[in-house]
């Protein structure tokens, strides 16, 4: 059996020693960087042209405020479904266009609170 001095030496040195371990442990860890915010968008054509004479395909873009572009996920528009529709892919970063008759359009992609247009012309449908 232990005298009583040395059971509070040790009453004393595992509860300092329990409180010791209660604060160690992993340093926090570092907070994740911020998440840019999309400053714009862009459509890019396949191929790369304004004037549809068969069915093409753009892609959504954002523009993102750290300067990377990459490509996002949009809600796509035709002005004039008439002249040409608009069909968004499962993934909605791409879009399918396809004419209907001669004319002018303005496709619209919308995204993360921005938009971006371009205004496409039919300049003949395929049979």
């Amino acid at each position: 059996m232990l005298a009583p001095a040395h059971r509070r030496f040790l009453f004393n040195l595992v509860v300092t020693t329990s409180a010791a371990l209660v604060g160690c442990g992993s340093p926090a860890a570092p907070s994740p960087a911020a998440t840019p915010a999309i400053t714009s968008l862009v459509i890019r054509t396949y191929p790369d042209t304004l004037v549809v004479t068969e069915p093409m395909m753009v892609h959504a873009f954002a523009v993102y405020s750290n300067g990377s572009m990459e490509p996002v996920t949009a809600a796509w528009a035709s002005s004039d479904p008439s002249v040409l529709t608009v069909e968004p892919s499962l993934t909605g970063m791409t879009a399918f266009l396809t004419p209907v008759s001669l004319g002018t359009a303005l496709v619209t992609a919308r995204a993360g609170g921005r938009s971006a247009q371009l205004v496409f012309t039919v300049v003949s449908v395929g049979h």
